[in-house]
Formats: C-alpha cells, sequence, structure tokens
C-alpha cells in the first residue's frame, strides 16, 4: 500500500486516479483479510481492532484524496 501511495503521489491525471483507485481496493482486501484472520482465530481481537483503526483511516485518507482528484479534474475539463 505504501507504494501505491508513492505511485499515486508521482503521477498525474487519470493515471492517479487509477492508482489511488488500486490502493483502495487494496485497503478494502486488506480489511477482509483481517477479519477473516481474526475470526478463524489467528491473530488476537486486541490486533484486529489495531489493524482495523489503521486500515479504516488509510481508506478515509484515501476516498478523500479520490474525490479531491476528481473534483480537480472536472475543474480542468470545464475551465478548458
Amino acid at each position: 500500500m505504501l507504494g501505491l501511495s508513492i505511485r499515486a503521489s508521482l503521477k498525474t491525471g487519470i493515471e492517479k486516479r487509477e492508482t489511488i483507485r488500486e490502493l483502495r481496493i487494496s485497503t478494502e482486501t486488506l480489511k477482509y483479510l483481517i477479519r477473516a484472520e481474526s475470526e478463524l482465530k489467528i491473530i488476537k481481537e486486541n490486533q484486529y481492532l489495531s489493524l482495523q483503526e489503521k486500515l479504516q483511516e488509510i481508506s478515509k485518507e484515501a476516498t478523500g484524496w479520490e474525490r479531491y482528484v476528481n473534483k480537480t479534474q472536472h475543474a480542468n475539463l470545464s475551465a478548458g
């Protein structure tokens, strides 16, 4: 996920939006895998809660970033 964040920050336009989308998909996938590990008792509940909290924050950040990029791109299209 760190790699996707760095790649997205270095790209522009459609490529940035697509990379942020990949980041969001990876984050959601990891959230489900962590939940499955918890349900299967592979990780302890306190580990699950800590990881979910961090992943939730990453998800919020990525969603906000995606909205900002979309808004910026729409504004640029309208102006041009």
